[in-house]
């Protein structure tokens, strides 16, 4: 030990002294390299003018496409998909692209262009619980109407278009037609209704919220002291409506995740404690002990239940109970890109949980 540490004591201050020469001979035969370049006041400007940014609605990117759904072959009408998906069609285990996108689909424009297929979008978060967060509010997170970005003007999503009564008490939106579930299943006013009815309504006069999908759905129907009501006008057409003006009303639908909200009736409804199966569910309160009716539906409304249908454009399919979590491609999803080709273009998500100190490496 003690010949290890003399040996170290001789190389030190001749390793410093080698570096301190590089250094020096670097410093005069090569000046150049350590003198700053001289930059014009027009250069300067344009740095600092760098340090201010200032967003543009003018020259900012605009992925909302407005198209005309009247339209008799427009360029956007859906034909290309993932060749994962090309796969699963010619195997005869999905329908046809065509068939899974709406016939009035989201056309949305990316900055990069037309985007290629395939990859896996690998990410990490410091806790469990913000897994669900990530791909429910920011991984292409569900809303019916969407900001712009940078702000307004409010642009249409899951809504195709709205307007509202002149004292803004009543605002009525149009759905997207053949718009479906991540299970194929079609997606119409009935399941607005039913989540505003059974959901909501039902587990608050119950004394048992569903949270967070009632406080959310009060906070969406808040109407000064009152709570606003929802009617169903056609299969794709639904009407909000207040005892009051609500200016704000597209501004709350554009920050709130539909996660949890306009609920998939076809499959919720038989786990439901009064309109449900109640042999069925008497059945899965003893297997999984629990105690009451309500407590089933809210283990079936779990964000973790892969078999919940979803609008995401990434989709749980497979239950882990630790990290990291993988979501494939909704093979449903309701967007397309300007030359019909269904979005997303990346095949999966993989999110993994760590320490925070990992992020700083």
């Amino acid at each position: 030990m003690f010949i290890l540490k003399s040996a170290l004591l001789r190389i030190f201050p001749v390793a410093l002294s080698m570096a301190f020469g590089t250094w020096l001979w670097a410093l005069f035969t090569q000046p150049g390299a350590y003198q700053g370049k001289t930059f014009t006041a027009e250069e300067r400007a344009a740095f600092e003018a760098e340090r201010n940014p200032i967003l543009d609605p003018a020259t900012a990117h605009i992925a909302y496409q407005e198209v005309d759904y009247n339209e008799s072959n427009p360029s956007w009408k859906p034909k290309g998909e993932a060749p994962i998906l090309r796969e699963l069609v010619n195997e005869g285990l999905l329908p046809p692209v065509e068939e899974r996108v709406p016939e009035e689909p989201l056309v949305l424009s990316g900055p990069d262009g037309i985007g290629r297929y395939g990859g896996n979008w690998a990410d990490a978060v410091t806790w469990d619980t913000e897994v669900w967060d990530r791909i429910n509010n920011h991984a292409a997170g569900v809303t019916f109407v969407r900001w712009s970005p940078n702000g307004y003007p409010i642009i249409p999503n899951v809504a195709k278009s709205w307007d509202s009564s002149d004292d803004l008490r009543v605002w009525t939106f149009q759905l997207r037609k053949g718009m479906k579930w991540s299970d194929g299943h079609p997606f119409t006013a009935d399941d607005i209704i039913y989540w505003f009815e059974w959901e909501m309504k039902y587990f608050q006069e119950i004394g048992d919220p569903l949270a967070p999908h009632t406080d959310r759905g009060y906070r969406i129907m808040q109407s000064l002291k009152e709570i606003g009501r929802i009617e169903k006008v056609d299969a794709h057409t639904i009407q909000f409506i207040f005892p009051n003006p609500n200016p704000f009303l597209l501004e709350i639908l554009a920050s709130t995740s539909l996660q949890g909200l306009f609920a998939p009736q076809h499959y919720l409804e038989k786990f439901h404690p009064k309109l449900g199966d109640q042999t069925m569910i008497a059945k899965l309160m003893e297997e999984r002990g629990l105690s009451t009716p309500a407590q089933v539906y809210r283990e079936v409304r779990r964000p973790d239940n892969p078999e919940q249908p979803r609008h995401n454009a990434w989709i749980y399919r497979r239950h882990k109970s630790t990290a990291p979590q993988g979501f494939v491609r909704n093979p449903y999803y309701w967007a397309v890109d300007k030359e019909g080709n269904q979005l997303p273009y990346i095949d999966r998500i993989t999110i993994e949980v760590t320490t925070p100190d990992l992020f700083a490496l």
